[in-house]
């Protein structure tokens, strides 16, 4: 039986400037449901550009991205109800509490498990009602990955250095190692990717199915 594909592209190519290169160049891409997948490579490879035009916050010049089957351009909100995403910066609110975000994603993800969630803040003693503000960066770093993880689906993890909690805890390792059955992964790194991540490179030329 065919396995399912949770991100795929089609000849998917984004030209910023013209006369550039373009940042991405007919790129072909089918990451298996379930799957872990590392995106290599240094700076300006188009890594981050892959990833925002899953997310639909850039717009093709060619081709498309899919999510589940769903084109983000044509149906942004349903796609993003698959997807966790964990950026440069945390992206939480900063006069909420850590219970109103799991509120805010329970509402806008698909499948969130708010029970699942709970725990693993009650585990890393993170306090429900604790505004985010007053938490440590590491503590905001787990509370955004705890977020994303919960929601099953599609996981997608951008610069993950920049998230470290501190000394000797590894965001990516953390997502990596989380046992969430059926989630697919994928993770930008310019390092190579640890064990158990398949690697692909969003380069300039057309990137072979993972």
């Amino acid at each position: 039986m065919d396995v399912p594909v949770a991100l795929r592209t089609e000849r998917l190519t984004k030209r910023y400037r013209s006369g550039r290169p373009p940042a991405l160049s007919a790129v072909d891409l089918a990451v298996p449901a379930g799957a872990s997948v590392a995106l290599v490579g240094p700076n300006g490879a188009g890594k981050s550009t892959l990833i925002r035009t899953f997310l639909g916050f850039e717009r093709p010049t060619s081709g498309r991205a899919l999510v589940d089957g769903i084109d983000p351009r044509r149906a942004r909100a349903e796609a993003l109800r698959r997807i966790g995403y964990v950026g440069q910066d945390p992206g939480l609110y900063g006069d909420l509490t850590v219970i109103d975000h799991v509120a805010l994603a329970k509402a806008l993800r698909h499948d969130f498990d708010e029970a699942a969630v709970t725990e693993r803040f009650d585990r890393l003693k993170i306090g429900r009602g604790e505004r985010v503000g007053n938490l440590s960066g590491g503590q905001r770093a787990q509370v955004a990955l705890g977020l994303a993880l919960a929601g099953g689906g599609v996981l997608l993890l951008r610069r993950e250095a920049e998230l470290s909690p501190g000394p000797g805890v590894d965001v990516t390792k953390t997502a990596a190692d989380t046992p969430t059955p059926g989630t697919t992964r994928a993770l930008t790194t310019p390092d190579q990717p640890g064990a158990g991540a398949r690697k692909t490179e969003p380069t300039s030329q057309p990137t072979p199915s993972v």
